[in-house]
């Protein structure tokens, strides 16, 4: 599981604690694909994408903060 860390305009920003499949799943392929669903109306969503890992800099400092 993900932790759903911060959102905002089209971005998405997840963390994983450990470096599983999907950390090296997503270094040879970046497309993403996020399955959501609403528990009260039993509706479902599907986020597709881009993603990014984000390992080092000013934008993972920030986040990390």
């Amino acid at each position: 599981p993900k932790f759903l860390l911060k959102h905002e305009k089209d971005s998405i920003y997840l963390v994983d604690y450990t470096k599983g499949r999907s950390y090296y799943n997503l270094e040879r392929n970046s497309r993403i694909s996020i399955p959501v669903m609403d528990f009260d109306t039993l509706v479902g969503y599907q986020i597709n994408g881009q993603a990014a890992i984000l390992e080092d800099g000013f934008e993972y400092r920030s986040l990390a903060k």
